[in-house]
Order: structure tokens, then C-alpha cells, then sequence
């Protein structure tokens, strides 16, 4: 079981076994795609995440109108930010890691950005 074909076979045959008691979970943390994302995939991501986050919003806060209220008193608001003013080029630094996030977040949730058009 050397080959690539065999190793690739086993895989397949891995995802295809009945999980006992609970889910898969990644370990570690995917930092960026083996190929650079092209601008149809960014434009994937940008609707992608438009729409992610108002449903996300509707569920939350079904009572205030959907995108006018963002929560900055968490983790996730800081993201961005943490350690890096007062650095030269720091947001050219966060445009390219989101840039690099975009393929590997569209392959997590399963939308395939290179399937023709819309």
C-alpha cells in the first residue's frame, strides 16, 4: 500500500466508516490554501459571508433589523486587530490572510466557488 491510488483508496474507504459516538474534528488550524484564491472565488466568498452573517444576525437578534448591529465585545471583533497597529503595512498583512482563508472556508462549508456560473 505504497501508491498513491492505494493510499487515496484507503482515505476514501476511511470517510466512508459509520462515526461511533460524536463527530470528526480538525486539529489544528488551516491557514491558507495550496492555491492562491482567484477573483471569482473572492467574490464567492464576500456573498458568502454577506449572507453567513445575516442569518447569523436573524437568529440572534430577530428583533433588530438584519446588519445593523455587530457585537464588539468578543474575541472574534478583536481578531483582526490584536497586535498589529503600529506595525507598517499591518492591513495589507490581514487583506492577504483573509485572502488566504477565503478557498479553505468555501471548501469547509462545501461551496464549490469553480462550478460555472451562479
Amino acid at each position: 500500500m505504497t501508491g498513491p491510488a492505494n493510499r487515496r483508496g484507503f482515505l476514501s474507504g476511511l470517510v466512508s466508516l459509520p462515526l461511533i459516538g460524536g463527530g470528526v474534528t480538525l486539529i489544528g488550524k488551516p491557514v491558507g490554501a495550496a492555491e492562491a484564491p482567484s477573483r471569482l472565488c473572492m467574490e464567492s466568498y464576500l456573498a458568502w459571508l454577506h449572507f453567513e452573517k445575516r442569518a447569523v444576525h436573524s437568529a440572534l437578534y430577530p428583533e433588530i433589523p438584519k446588519g445593523t448591529f455587530v457585537p464588539l465585545d468578543n474575541k472574534g471583533a478583536l481578531f483582526h486587530f490584536a497586535d498589529r497597529f503600529g506595525h507598517e503595512g499591518w492591513w495589507q498583512r490581514v487583506e492577504q490572510e483573509a485572502l488566504g482563508r477565503a478557498p479553505v472556508v468555501l471548501a469547509t462549508v462545501g461551496c464549490d466557488w469553480r462550478e460555472g456560473d451562479a
